[in-house]
């Protein structure tokens, strides 16, 4: 009977962790695969941060509703200082991680919401871009009916919208660079992997 409470009692102090692990590796998913942009990434990163400062939150108040496994636990077996500990420090590393990414930020706005960012806050350089493609209804149905960002730029007219389309090409390839590469080396290791095995 004592290893089954110890084992609960395990249990109970790790469930949190558990979430936040499951959590981590759908974030994991959703950062993989060849249509990710950077702004794609940025967006999933900025909402993983927002629910770990939400969770952090919760539990400090003794709110397990993001918990629900650890909810329906004694919660009195549930070491809280430590779960908050945990997920403030994995907020941190996020933070310190994602720095490179967020530089990027001003850039990727520009590229994924050209309908919605302020011209007046755009660079110089595509402010008056900016202006000829918000003013654009027929520019603005094609965004809206493309089915990535990918393919509205490719719609674009390149000459009357030249340094936006660079911008473009800029944020798409800045992470479809790196997929290619990863998808090189990994190939690369399951061939050697086969290699070594027969």
């Amino acid at each position: 009977m004592l290893d089954i409470l110890s084992f609960m009692n395990n249990m109970v102090q790790h469930c949190p962790m558990s979430l936040v692990s499951a959590r981590l590796n759908e974030l994991k998913l959703k950062l993989q695969g060849r249509d990710v942009l950077i702004t794609n990434m940025e967006a999933y990163e900025r909402a993983f941060e927002a629910k770990l400062i939400l969770w952090e939150k919760r539990l400090y108040k003794g709110d397990f509703v993001h918990f629900p496994h650890l909810a329906q636990c004694d919660t009195a077996l549930v070491d809280t200082i430590e779960c908050i500990s945990v997920l403030s420090t994995l907020r941190n590393e996020f933070s310190s991680r994602f720095t490179d990414l967020r530089s990027h930020s001003q850039e990727s706005k520009i590229v994924s919401t050209p309908f919605d960012f302020p011209y007046d806050d755009a660079p110089s350089d595509v402010q008056l871009e900016l202006i000829e493609l918000q003013a654009s209804d027929t520019l603005l149905s094609k965004f809206t009916s493309c089915t990535t960002l990918i393919d509205f730029y490719r719609q674009l007219p390149h000459a009357q919208f030249p340094m936006l389309y660079a911008r473009a090409k800029r944020v798409i390839a800045m992470f479809d660079s790196t997929y290619s590469c990863e998808l090189l080396v990994s190939k690369r290791e399951f061939v050697r992997k086969s290699c070594a095995l027969s």
